[in-house]
């Protein structure tokens, strides 16, 4: 029994494994870039193997083959014709041939077109690649600052002048408990007020118990016929150093 296979308009060839996945392609792809990352401009092959070869290496959609003579004529139109009609679309052919800006720039683009034309007998010249725009100078970290008058003819200072400024600086007021106690809360924790008495170990030695937060919180908040902060007018760090106070004179 005698078989025959179809006939193909480019007989086998065209039923070779690359020639197949050319036709069943994507019109378009997508490829993802940081936008921080440096400037690699991709080559005018990768652009064609990437965008352009499901439609220029196979002829869809009437668009010029790469490898043909179909680019001859094309070829004399220039390279800046070329471009434009990539960059707008022609015919069939949309917009940069379906991508974006964000994936093939302008340059890329025409690349593509340089490596079109001389792999189908052209002569074009490649394209100028961009200039990369240098960083911007930082004028205000680069600057020299310019004393102003009453700096410029202020003495400089001595170094024992300058330890004396930074420890006033940094010096934080240390709070006296003790005066606080013995200005504020004698009346109620002296020796016959209703309080535990400034002294009496015994007196604070359920209190102490509650641990140090805890006395603080009494005390703020008040507790059983004390009224919050017993009354005290000043801050919350004050009214702790006072009761800091009264627990080293229990213990």
């Amino acid at each position: 029994m005698l078989s025959q296979k179809p006939a193909t308009p480019n007989g086998d060839k065209d039923q070779q494994p690359d020639q197949i996945a050319n036709r069943i392609k994507p019109v378009a792809t997508l490829e993802y870039r940081d936008p921080n990352g440096p400037v690699v401009y991709k080559s005018g092959e990768e652009v064609y193997k990437n965008a352009c070869i499901s439609c220029h290496g196979t002829g869809a959609a009437g668009a010029p083959k790469v490898g043909s003579g179909d680019w001859t004529s094309r070829a004399g139109q220039g390279y800046a014709t070329l471009l434009k009609h990539s960059i707008d679309g022609i015919r069939g052919m949309p917009a940069r041939g379906g991508t974006s800006p964000d994936d093939y720039s302008d340059f890329e683009l025409g690349r593509a077109i340089v490596y079109m034309v001389n792999n189908s007998g052209g002569h074009m010249a490649e394209p100028t690649e961009p200039t990369k725009a240098a960083p911007a100078a930082d004028t205000a970290s680069n600057a020299t600052p310019t004393p102003d008058a009453a700096t410029a003819s202020s003495p400089a200072a001595t170094p024992t002048e300058v330890v004396a400024v930074a420890e006033k600086v940094v010096e934080t007021p240390k709070i006296d408990g003790k005066t606080i106690v013995e200005s504020s809360c004698m009346a109620c924790h002296g020796a016959n007020g209703p309080g535990p008495t400034v002294g009496n170990k015994a007196a604070w030695a359920t209190r102490l118990t509650k641990g140090e937060e805890g006395l603080y919180q009494s005390g703020l908040k008040g507790i059983n016929a004390m009224p919050p902060k017993g009354g005290f007018a000043g801050s919350d760090e004050e009214f702790k150093a006072a009761v800091d106070y009264m627990v080293s004179q229990a213990k």
